[in-house]
């Protein structure tokens, strides 16, 4: 003969727990996809504040601190001439 579950006897909606599960996993997918997705928002946003546009093209601004040091050995060494100049100038007037 044919088995009944005590589920169906008693006349309990099992199909219930397959509804649950089935909500579970769709919540847990649309959370995991928001995440994913607000991820990439803030990747991209941080990438556009590196970014400069000069002439209708994106130049992206200087990531490593070799180049951010040279710039400052650049600027001292600007900075030094300027002083040299202005003691030469002060020095004819």
């Amino acid at each position: 003969m044919y088995y009944t579950s005590p589920y169906a006897i008693s006349g309990w909606p099992w199909w219930w727990l397959l509804l649950l599960l089935l909500l579970l996993l769709l919540l847990i997918l649309l959370t995991c996809c928001l995440l994913w997705c607000l991820q990439g928002r803030y990747r991209t946003r941080k990438e556009r504040r590196r970014v400069i546009a000069s002439n209708g093209q994106t130049v992206p601004l200087l990531s490593a601190d070799v180049e951010k040091a040279g710039i400052e050995q650049n600027m001292q060494a600007l900075s030094s001439r300027v002083d040299d100049i202005r003691s030469s100038l002060d020095q004819k007037a």
